[in-house]
């Protein structure tokens, strides 16, 4: 069973029977079917439930040379709102479903960004799981378990005393070295700061001087850890269960995209300005449609 059913409002299922119910009645009740052919015997099949706006279950599968529909796998799914990024692109396929992930390196967050590709149907239908790398438009979003409010942190400025220069002789190292002002500005400035930090850190909870992060969580590639300021929210009710979930527009490094979270599972009450803390699913809907750049 999929462990984050519950961000999306089905926190009763539990166990197969009701994992085996949940699968029928999305087939049942899907809005959307996709099929791409894939060879002569085999045709690749998507169908996606809505249980409220933008949110729902995509079960994937395969048609046989028969016409019968064989079930792979599912997953909840929330589709972002904002366009979070444009960068280039390289297609991962997992080891242990019909599914694939994508990396890419935004200069933002400061680590390589790794999503659950949701919409793997339109990137067979433009078969580009063959290249490497493309530029495209990502739509991110991520679903979380559980996770907290944070009031926003209190702003210091870090003071700056170092005195950028651009002649290499008004500052020690290597005279004539055209990398030596950044380096030694660069060194001090860290110096600086993480003086600062320290001595705010022996006062002050952590999450007080850090606005955002984002960080890998855990030995899954596209789970990770954040803090990221709320900059809008909605909130969604399942059409099934009656479950009410939280949507949160979060600001992370720069990086936005939609959060997904049942409303029971959330500590403390979201505003617009205040931050979102909790591990996340991070998964992203490329637009392949796009011209290739």
């Amino acid at each position: 069973m999929h462990s984050l059913l519950n961000t999306i409002g089905f926190s009763d299922v539990d166990g197969l029977e009701d994992e085996e119910k949940l699968i029928k009645i999305a087939m049942r009740e899907a809005t959307q079917k996709k099929v791409v052919k894939i060879s002569d015997k085999r045709s690749a099949v998507e169908l996606f439930m809505p249980v409220a706006k933008e949110t729902g279950i995509v079960v994937r599968g395969e048609y046989n040379d028969k016409g019968e529909l064989i079930i792979d796998h599912y997953f909840p799914a929330h589709y972002g709102s904002v366009e979070s990024m444009k960068e280039y692109l390289t297609i991962n396929k997992r080891m242990d479903t019909d599914a694939f992930t994508i990396m890419c390196d935004d200069h933002r967050l400061g680590v390589t960004m790794i999503f659950y590709l949701q919409n793997k149907i339109d990137m067979l239908m433009k078969n580009d799981a063959a290249n490497t790398e493309q530029k495209r438009t990502v739509y991110l979003s991520a679903l979380a378990h559980e996770g907290k409010i944070l009031l926003p942190a209190l702003n210091v400025d870090v003071p700056q005393k170092v005195k950028v220069v651009d002649d290499p002789d008004d500052l020690p190292g290597d005279k004539g070295d055209d990398d030596v002002p950044f380096v030694d500005t660069q060194a001090f400035e860290e110096i600086e700061q993480y003086a600062q930090v320290k001595k705010r850190s022996e006062k002050e909870d952590v999450y007080s001087i850090v606005n955002t992060s984002f960080y890998p969580c855990g030995s899954e590639s596209d789970n990770y850890s954040l803090v990221g300021y709320i900059k809008n929210m909605e909130t969604l009710v399942n059409r099934f269960t009656k479950e009410e979930l939280y949507v949160l527009l979060v600001n992370c490094n720069g990086l936005e995209f939609d959060v997904c979270i049942n409303k029971k599972n959330l500590f403390g009450e979201p505003a617009i300005g205040r931050r979102f803390k909790g591990n996340v699913w991070m998964q992203g809907k490329v637009m392949w449609e796009e011209e290739r750049i």
